[in-house]
């Protein structure tokens, strides 16, 4: 699950995934006791269907269009 929602095609996505996850899991658990794993499965989801290359792809894939996004608009200056 941590490569998974980390990204599984890079060296730091599991790494972050696992900090990540294991952040959220004490956090939820002492909140919402049982509860948490329903909300860890939510957020699964959420993450495959919406990050499909992990938060480390991801934020990576932002960056390069964020990029991209600042070179056309000094070319068209």
């Amino acid at each position: 699950m941590a490569a998974i929602i980390g990204g599984a095609g890079t060296l730091m996505g599991p790494v972050i995934g696992s900090v990540f996850l294991v952040i959220l899991s004490e956090i939820f658990a002492l909140k919402l006791g049982e509860a948490h794993l329903i909300i860890f499965g939510f957020l699964f989801v959420l993450v495959v269907m919406y990050f499909p290359h992990g938060l480390v792809g991801s934020i990576g894939r932002i960056r390069q269009r964020m990029s991209g996004v600042g070179r056309r608009i000094s070319r068209d200056r």
